[in-house]
């Protein structure tokens, strides 16, 4: 307990002082509102003087973000006529940064069982993964501007804390479980109309999953011994190794079970299916969407947004991802020690299922890719530049279709994970811990090999999906979401080393063991590569954005920056 609560507080001193440094340079160099801030700040001043009436028809997402604001700076409401500006508006996303997230991302890795271990270098490995969540580039740096991205994905994984603390038919009082359901999945809506993907789609999904476990006729294997590839992954039952049929023959099974047990699903899916039809009774009303700029927002099938996703993680989360590329091409004996986590060259796709995935690809990119008029008449966001050099030529323009596909198979393989330890002999094996204690030994398993099922790969990138392929525009924004719940359940890697077993590779020393090697050596490295990573992504674009302005020549003395 006192670990934990160590864990925790730095963390949070962190997170304090990282985000002060931050909030403070930005309001000292930019004190007046900054591109869309603009209309975000002026629609939170009108209703900071009980003007709700009033709305700016430029602004597409709902208000969630200035009513958030206006209960949080409600005591200064005591000094009289007073008038907020940027700052004050601006400290909404500190204190969500800081205070919010932290405490529903801890929410969200206790109640998924991650956090069970009885020693405190879990207790540590926990905040650490929710300091670098707290720290990924594209939330960090809308910390100390007025937009609404932290308190919407905040909105989103708090609506997921309740889907994970009231499953069906195993939570007290169903009445309570509906309306606390419904409530959090409609107020995520009041920050962003995708959250629907998220709080409804998303989680339903995963409901028809956890009701159906139970059903000895439901296919959904772990990610780890799935197979998409037509290869026989090691340690997989002989059920598991038909021909690439795994992703398929789960989403058969899980439906036909679901058919069977229909009145079940229904039941248990009934918060979800209320929030959807409240969601299709305002577009209805509203006639679309969004809520201003219709014009140029008007959703259509966007396919490439699926493809764009992949480099996005691979970029952001290389530390987690690179493990699975080396110990997939490159042989054990040439790893550090520290890098080895057995073969995964089993998970690689055949030749043929490659070819079939990645000419699907290019005719996606052929007939689907859509360059909002937005995305090359700004300068001032990176994927300007990014577009500007996929547009370049056709060779760069098809030639990304093999980054796409090869970020995608290391971004999914990140999900199923788990280290390999070997055996006297040589074979590798699942990692065990080394304790005789059944109790910690249950629980150091659970955190080691908590490889994720073929199943919730499926709903997760159905959801994905349907939040960004209706959306023309491509904004780093867009992939937040997606890269947090796919972030919160990679599984910890521990690099513990284990009396009699050595790692592959590994030349077997009985005077070794886990204690002795030190927290450090039983700590995931790849944690420590991610907070390092993402500090300099977090200085070098503050750097930017703050010292690297610019001028329009139609609007000369009006400083530009670059940002997400």
């Amino acid at each position: 307990m006192l670990s934990q609560y160590v864990s925790t507080s730095l963390v949070q001193v962190t997170l304090v002082i990282c985000a002060g440094i931050w909030f403070t340079n930005v309001n000292q160099v930019v004190p007046e509102p900054y591109l869309d801030e603009v209309f975000h700040i002026r629609q939170a001043t009108a209703y900071w003087r009980n003007q709700w009436q009033i709305w700016d028809p430029k602004i597409t997402t709902p208000p969630g973000l200035y009513i958030v604001s206006y209960i949080l700076l409600g005591p200064l409401r005591l000094v009289p006529d007073l008038a907020i500006g940027p700052l004050a508006l601006r400290f909404t996303n500190i204190l969500a940064l800081t205070v919010f997230l932290p405490y529903i991302l801890e929410q969200i890795l206790v109640l998924n069982g991650t956090k069970k271990s009885a020693s405190g270098k879990s207790s540590f490995e926990i905040a650490h993964t929710i300091l670098n969540i707290c720290l990924f580039p594209p939330i960090f740096f809308f910390s100390a501007l007025y937009y609404t991205d932290i308190l919407s994905a905040c909105s989103v994984l708090y609506s997921y804390v309740f889907f994970l603390k009231y499953p069906y038919g195993r939570s007290k009082g169903h009445s309570l479980r509906i309306g606390t359901i419904c409530l959090s999945g409609l107020w995520s809506l009041w920050f962003r109309q995708t959250n629907i993907f998220w709080v409804a789609i998303f989680s339903a999904g995963l409901e028809v999953l956890r009701t159906l476990r139970e059903e000895e006729n439901v296919h959904n294997p772990e990610v780890g011994t799935a197979s998409l590839t037509g290869r026989t992954p090691r340690n997989c039952p002989s059920a598991l190794t038909d021909e690439y049929l795994d992703y398929f023959s789960t989403s058969l099974s899980i439906g036909l079970v679901a058919i069977r047990k229909l009145m079940t699903i229904l039941q248990a899916v009934t918060p979800y299916v209320v929030i959807l039809a409240a969601f299709g009774t305002f577009v209805i009303w509203n006639g679309s969407v969004v809520l201003g700029h219709k014009e140029f927002h008007t959703a259509s099938l966007h396919l490439p947004q699926m493809l764009y996703i992949w480099p996005y993680f691979m970029f952001f989360s290389f530390p987690l991802v690179i493990p699975y590329f080396l110990n997939a091409f490159v042989p054990q004996q040439l790893l550090p020690i520290f890098c080895r986590t057995g073969s995964l060259s089993s998970r690689l796709p055949r030749i043929g299922v490659s070819v079939s995935i990645i000419c699907c690809m290019m005719l996606v990119i052929h007939f689907n890719t859509i360059v909002h008029p937005f995305t090359l008449a700004d300068n001032r966001h990176y994927v300007f530049y990014i577009f500007r050099i996929l547009l370049k030529n056709e060779v760069t323009k098809y030639g990304a279709v093999i980054v796409y596909f090869i970020c995608g198979w290391a971004s999914i393989a990140a999900l199923g994970g788990i280290p390999r330890l070997a055996n006297d002999d040589g074979r590798t094996k699942m990692a065990e811990p080394a304790t005789t204690d059944p109790k910690v030994k249950r629980a150091a398993t659970s955190i080691d090999n908590e490889s994720n099922t073929v199943g919730f790969v499926i709903v997760w990138l159905v959801s994905t999906a349907l939040s960004l392929v209706t959306a023309p525009l491509v904004e780093p924004r867009y992939f937040i979401v997606p890269w947090m719940i796919w972030r919160l359940h990679v599984p910890i890697h521990h690099q513990q080393l284990l009396p009699g077993k050595t790692h592959v590779g590994q030349k077997k020393n009985p005077t070794s063991t886990p204690a002795s090697e030190g927290f450090i050596r039983t700590h995931d490295y790849r944690l420590w590569v991610e907070t390092a990573w993402y500090l300099t992504v977090n200085v070098v674009t503050a750097r930017i954005f703050l010292a690297w302005g610019f001028s329009w020549p139609q609007e000369p003395g009006q400083v530009q920056r670059f940002l997400w």
